[in-house]
């Protein structure tokens, strides 16, 4: 399956993810950028990881003191995975 298909797939279901949010969390999350990747391996720090991750949160999250809610936080959702067979029919 190719990427642009997964990554209009994921853009769907983050979209419904986020309409079921409460008022009160819609703002922040439609706030924070939120990325497809094929794979891990593109980041600044991605070397730290496994590489079986489905996704990433980066930066400050709403629990950090309201200082740091100024930097951008961001998911990095990761569509393929090492090993994954894509066979999703829709």
């Amino acid at each position: 399956m190719d990427f642009d298909t997964l990554s209009q797939w994921a853009g769907e279901e983050v979209g419904a993810v986020l309409a079921t949010l409460p008022p009160e969390l819609q703002k922040p999350a439609k706030n924070c950028s939120i990325t497809f990747e094929e794979r891990p391996g593109r980041g600044l720090n991605d070397d730290t990881l496994e590489g079986d991750e489905l996704g990433l949160f980066e930066g400050p999250s709403l629990l950090d003191d309201a200082g740091a809610a100024a930097d951008v936080s961001r998911v990095r959702l990761f569509l393929r995975l090492p090993g994954r067979k894509h066979r999703h029919a829709r």
